[in-house]
Formats: structure tokens, C-alpha cells, sequence
């Protein structure tokens, strides 16, 4: 009995096909809307581009390397910077909210102590 590889989707579609010929991963192949970000070839200019949607904010840049593997490494290195950051910013705006209201707080024991 042969083991397939579970990490590596199977490409069965023409289209998968013709996006593998362009220099696309076989993951960005197999599926139409990959979660997180990836790496797409350019048709006209060959360029890699790393395209995607992290925590609802889209992502659409040029990769620095004209190689694959770089660009992936690129395209990884600011997903984990991205996803980094959000608990950071998340958690930025809960300390907003909470200082407005005891700024608001504190402006009603002013004006009781009056």
C-alpha cells in the first residue's frame, strides 16, 4: 500500500495545470481562494507578486526577488509579521476604549463634586 503525501493536494484540473506552467505553487493550483497570502506569477511581466487577505485587509505587492523560493520566503516572512501584529493593534484599541471611558468617568465625579 502506498502513502500519499496529505501536505501536497492533488492537481487534477486543466486549469491547476496551466497555472503550474505559469511557475505558480501546486497549492495556489489546486484551489481557487487560498486562506492567507500567496505567491502569484505575473503574466506579463514573469514578476512574482505576493497577493492575499490577512485579518480582512488586502494585500497586493510586488515580491523584491525574481525567484520563486525567495519570493516565498517573503511572501511567508510578512504573513507572520502581519499576523503578528494584529493581537498587538487589537489590543491597542481595547486600551483606547477603556481610557475614553475613564476619561468620561472622571469627568462626571468632577461635575458631582461641584
Amino acid at each position: 500500500m502506498t502513502e500519499t503525501n496529505q501536505s501536497e493536494p492533488q492537481i487534477t484540473s486543466k486549469n491547476a495545470l496551466k497555472h503550474l506552467s505559469r511557475g505558480t505553487t501546486a497549492a495556489r493550483a489546486s484551489r481557487s481562494r487560498p486562506a492567507g497570502l500567496h505567491v502569484w506569477a505575473r503574466k506579463d511581466t514573469g514578476g512574482f507578486q505576493i497577493v492575499g487577505t490577512i485579518n480582512g485587509q488586502r494585500i497586493r505587492r510586488r515580491a523584491q526577488s525574481a525567484d520563486l523560493e525567495h519570493a516565498q520566503q517573503e511572501c511567508r516572512r510578512l504573513e507572520a509579521e502581519l499576523l503578528e501584529l494584529d493581537p498587538i493593534k487589537t489590543r491597542l484599541t481595547e486600551i483606547e476604549k477603556r481610557l475614553g471611558k475613564i476619561e468620561w468617568l472622571l469627568e462626571q465625579l468632577i461635575e458631582r463634586s461641584k
